[in-house]
């Protein structure tokens, strides 16, 4: 009696390197109208701030105010800055 033959295993296909994909470049800056309309929410979040009673809520407000100025102006060091201080709250 011989021995079973094991079936023939598929030869697998070959392997090619990946290709890196290409994305098309992306503007990421702020338009004029962004930044405007995020120094324009700086400035009213400051309004409201001095109406606050709260000293603590006005103090929150106006760090936030200040993280919309930092991004409207593009000044990311700035508003990396001030979300570190946000989270310390």
């Amino acid at each position: 009696m011989t021995a079973p033959i094991a079936p023939v295993m598929p030869v697998p296909p070959p392997v090619f390197p990946v290709m890196p994909v290409h994305s098309p470049y992306v503007d990421d800056r702020l338009s004029e109208d962004d930044a405007y309309v995020l120094a324009r929410a700086a400035q009213l979040i400051r309004k409201q701030a001095d109406q606050f009673p709260n000293q603590n809520g006005a103090c929150v407000l106006l760090i936030q105010a200040a993280h919309l100025d930092a991004l409207a102006r593009d000044d990311s060091e700035e508003a990396v800055r001030l979300v570190n201080v946000m989270g310390r709250w």
